[in-house]
């Protein structure tokens, strides 16, 4: 996200931490020898509750 862009560092941290949070998630299911069309689905599935947090935090702080 650009500087500037609007969005506090505390929630762009978070972001950037659920990210990667759930890219090793991914990783860890398919070595498990889930399915990769699965393993997609759990992590879209989860990806869309985070990115509801977050927005959820972005209106709160900007209230």
């Amino acid at each position: 996200m650009p500087k500037g862009s609007g969005v506090p560092l505390e929630i762009r941290m978070h972001g950037r931490k659920g990210s990667e949070r759930l890219l090793r998630r991914r990783e860890e299911m398919i070595a498990r020898g889930m399915p990769q069309a699965k393993a997609n689905a759990a992590t879209a599935a989860e990806l869309v509750r985070w990115l509801w947090a977050l927005g959820t935090m972005c209106r709160e702080g900007a209230e």
